[in-house]
């Protein structure tokens, strides 16, 4: 006879349409506790799913439910998914471009009641407006605008093509993960078209111009790193993270290892750009 799963445990059962479900308490992210399901086609795979969730619950991660406010959403994903996953440096990015932007104007919209016409006004408004005005905007009150603005000292600075481009990709990579989480059934910012981004052609140093730029910064202490940058093409942070450990003076190599980025104050060293 099967044992009787104790209180606490969480409850699994099997639906008319031949799935399973289980049930459990988990803590949202205001600290109260909630009842969340977890479904699967198996047994043991939604033993599994409940088993994680419990776990979190046992170490005070609150777990994300369908009804929760998409700022909270923001901040769960953020904090117990993308922090593991992404470097550094795209961590901070897209920790800024959700505070800063995203969540002022759609952080008040239910999870579950996100439209690809809520993400499609929230891009638009983005492009066309200026950044000191868009940070911190509330969405309810599209036209207010902050206090240097009504002062006259806007920026007018628009976000570039690239940023608005940017602001989608950190919305459709959280609701992704709700997807895969089966706190909603699809992915609305997907349904969204990206926004178009005008590529500008490179125009590198020609020889005449490479020549001038060492000749005039032989005297400089950095005169080296000038000679790295033009001679092999890296990244600035690639260079800026070489040690002697990664020149071969005999054998006249160079090995890319690591990078080196600011993040906010800090300087941080991480792994290249591409395997390349």
């Amino acid at each position: 006879m099967a044992r009787r799963r104790a209180n606490g445990e969480g409850t699994i059962t099997r639906r008319k349409d031949g799935r399973y479900q289980a049930a459990a308490y988990v803590y949202r992210p205001d600290g109260t506790r909630t009842r969340k399901f977890v479904y699967g086609k198996t047994r043991a795979e939604v033993a599994g799913k409940l088993t994680e969730i419990q776990e979190k619950t046992r170490q005070g991660i609150p777990a994300a439910t369908s009804s929760m406010a998409f700022e909270d959403y923001l901040a769960y994903w953020l904090t117990t998914v993308a922090a593991g996953r992404l470097k550094p440096s795209t961590f901070t990015s897209y920790e800024v471009m959700a505070r800063l932007y995203i969540t002022p104007a759609l952080g008040r919209k239910k999870l579950n009641r996100l439209s690809p016409a809520d993400i499609r006004g929230f891009l638009t408004a983005f492009k066309d407006g200026c950044l000191c005005c868009l940070r911190g905007l509330d969405a309810a009150r599209p036209r207010e605008k902050r206090r240097c603005c009504a002062a006259g000292r806007c920026c007018r600075r628009s976000p570039s093509a690239r940023t608005v481009q940017y602001a989608h990709a950190v919305m459709r990579a959280a609701l992704q993960h709700a997807v895969r989480e089966e706190l909603i059934g699809r992915n609305v910012a997907r349904l969204v078209e990206t926004p178009a981004v005008a590529r500008e052609e490179v125009k590198p140093l020609d020889r005449t111009e490479a020549r001038i730029l060492l000749k005039t910064a032989r005297s400089h202490r950095l005169h080296a790193l000038w000679l790295l940058l033009v001679s092999t093409g890296l990244r600035r942070g690639e260079v800026l993270a070489l040690t002697w450990g990664d020149i071969d003076l005999d054998k006249r190599q160079l090995r890319v290892r690591r990078n080196l980025q600011r993040i906010r104050k800090d300087l941080v060293f991480g792994t290249p750009k591409t395997a390349r």
